[in-house]
């Protein structure tokens, strides 16, 4: 085979690029090694998070539990405390109401107002609402 002069120039040409880009491409194993600190760096981090997150879960629980433990020794107290019994036995119950004799107290709303009953409006500027809160019940 017959070498062309202009061919074995450029085969020389392309080697010496070669050999310069080598010389300023760094070695593999920097980047390798690099790479493998940025990996260390990365997992420290999440397990610095990790560790603040498992940090603020403990001080979470340790306020609900004293803060439960707070609320049992109130009502201990509160059940210990020298009141009369019947004071403590009254619970706050709503008074019953029979479905038959139940009515919605804005069904006035769905008449005109000159056909509201004028029997039903309270005299005195109270509510026209009857109460709605539940009435203590003492036990006898």
């Amino acid at each position: 085979m017959s070498s062309n002069p202009r061919e074995d120039q450029l085969r020389e040409l392309f080697g010496e690029l070669k050999r310069a880009d080598e010389r300023e491409t760094p070695a593999f194993e920097s980047d390798w090694v690099a790479a493998g600190s940025a990996k260390k760096h990365a997992l420290f981090a999440e397990l610095h998070y990790a560790r603040l997150a498992a940090a603020v879960l403990v001080i979470v629980g340790a306020v609900a539990l004293l803060s439960h433990e707070r609320s049992e020794k109130r009502s201990i107290a509160l059940t210990t405390s020298s009141e009369p019994a019947s004071k403590m036995d009254s619970t706050v119950e709503p008074t019953p109401v029979s479905l038959d004799t139940w009515q919605s107290p804005t069904a006035f709303l769905l008449k005109e107002p000159d056909e509201w009953d004028q029997a039903s409006r309270p005299s005195d500027g109270s509510s026209l609402f009857p109460a709605t809160q539940p009435q203590p019940r003492h036990s006898t």
